[in-house]
């Protein structure tokens, strides 16, 4: 029996996506499964301003593509968010185009199918960045979920690719697909670490916890951020409206959803589910280091930037392992690990025994609890690995630059981790750290922040999660 994205597609061969954003992946991801014997275009108004690729489907220009067979035989689909596609669609009638329909028409057409199913009670959908794969915040709340052995709930994970690091106890499901729109329709919970995308809608009945990837006082995000273009605005005003309960690490995090999320609903404050593993049962690092080929006598030096608009911040391995191994007085290794936005960037390394690629690693947090010292950049993993109170440099030879591009909540100088400029001074710091002078700054810091990790943050979204099960609302 055909769906209705089947049924929609059925009498067209071409089909257009306008767009280059984010909707349009994400309408992209929907109709791959159905367009296997059809010819998919994206097409924008200035190609030169896009990229040449959106997934798979090359982009043209809208002024290249308007023979008479496209306009009465093609299906377009606006692919942009509310405020721009009825104009763009009205537009595209005007030129003479016919089939021409929204993103948004789209999603009520499929969701007007999966309301038909009422919401499964005890249904679960975790999803970590977009699909990434099994990790964050997502991950520590579905083990805890998984470990109380309750009857009647169904835990999902959507994936981008395999599911060889999903417990057997947990479905899982292509991310962006068909598929996986009729599970977020019909699940009673959602837990995500980031915005849901345009084409996700929230029915009564559904709890949505948003748990986000980042903690502390570090550089701005959502309405605070500079520079953010109206679109990521609009898509996170859609998201809000629909999140039932935030998780918060601090003081300031929470004061943070009010300002820079608009968000007035509820906050659990006990830190990040994430985090758990800092204050309890530590990850077994014998194995870890041997699943990851890593001697088990050797310091470990994580490496972790963040993403940027360019490339990220390129670091001298060899160079800066020299001072490590001043200070430590024993063998050390370098783990580099590029953001996952940053796919593909690690390979200007060149790796070997010494220097190992860690970008592909699962689980950062693992990563975190066997590493001895982080160097960073200015990612929000400086925060969480502090709390294990072990060493945190930051490497800034574009600090004015990234300032402009992202803005910081306070200066670095108010915060305990050892600040770097340039190669030579991150090796003189390293190689002059006094541990009890960094222990006194970063007391003095979390006085001051105070995070709401214990080690408890995990059974407390559980708790909140199983009372939604059995009480409803």
């Amino acid at each position: 029996m055909e769906n209705v994205i089947e049924k929609l597609l059925r009498d067209y061969r071409d089909i257009f996506i306008y767009g280059a954003g984010g909707v349009a992946k994400a309408v992209c991801r929907l109709l791959k499964e159905f367009c296997k014997n059809k010819v998919v275009h994206i097409v924008v108004t200035d190609v030169k301003k896009k990229p040449p690729f959106v997934e798979e489907y090359k982009v043209y220009d809208i002024n290249d593509l308007q023979a008479g067979k496209y306009k009465t035989d093609a299906l377009i689909v606006v692919a942009m968010m509310l405020s721009s596609a009825e104009t763009v669609k009205c537009e595209l009638l005007k030129k003479g185009f016919r089939n021409v329909m929204t993103a948004d028409e789209l999603a009520e057409k499929m969701y007007r199918e999966f309301y038909e199913k009422p919401v499964q009670k005890g249904k679960i959908l975790f999803v970590n960045f977009s699909g990434r794969g099994y990790g964050c915040n997502p991950k520590y709340i579905c083990e805890e979920i998984i470990r109380r052995k309750i009857k009647g709930v169904d835990c999902l994970w959507a994936v981008t690719g395999s599911r060889e690091d999903i417990p057997d106890a947990v479905r899982s499901i292509q991310y962006g697909t068909y598929e996986y729109y009729y599970e977020l329709a019909t699940a009673q919970i959602w837990v995500d670490n980031q915005h849901k995308d345009f084409l996700s809608r929230k029915r009564n009945g559904q709890y949505y916890i948003q748990t986000w990837h980042g903690c502390g006082p570090l550089k701005k995000i959502e309405y605070d951020a500079p520079n953010l273009p109206g679109s990521y605005l609009e898509l996170l005003e859609h998201n809000m409206k629909m999140v039932d309960l935030c998780l918060s690490g601090t003081d300031f995090c929470s004061l943070q959803y009010r300002r820079a999320f608009h968000y007035y609903g509820n906050i659990l404050e006990y830190g990040c589910p994430r985090n758990d593993v800092f204050f309890r049962k530590q990850p077994d690092i014998d194995n870890i280091k041997k699943d990851m080929g890593l001697p088990y006598d050797a310091a470990v030096i994580l490496y972790a930037p963040t993403v940027r608009k360019g490339e990220s911040n390129l670091i001298d391995a060899s160079y800066i392992l020299q001072a490590c191994e001043k200070l430590y007085l024993c063998p050390c290794i370098m783990l580099i690990r590029e953001h996952p936005q940053m796919a593909g960037r690690e390979k200007r390394y060149v790796f070997s025994d010494r220097v190992v690629n860690a970008s592909d690693y699962p689980d950062v947090q693992e990563i975190l609890a066997l590493a001895d010292m982080l160097i960073t950049d200015y990612s929000s993993v400086m925060w969480d690995f502090s709390l294990q109170k072990k060493p945190v440099f930051l490497y800034h030879p574009d600090a004015d630059a990234y300032r402009e591009e992202r803005g910081f909540y306070i200066p670095f100088s108010e915060m305990p981790y050892i600040e770097a400029f340039s190669m030579e001074e991150l090796y003189r710091e390293i190689c002059n750290y006094t541990e009890n002078v960094y222990q006194q700054q970063l007391k003095k810091f979390f006085d001051k922040y105070k995070p709401f990790d214990q080690g408890k943050a995990s059974q407390e979204v559980a708790d909140r999660m199983l009372e939604v099960i059995g009480n409803g609302l």
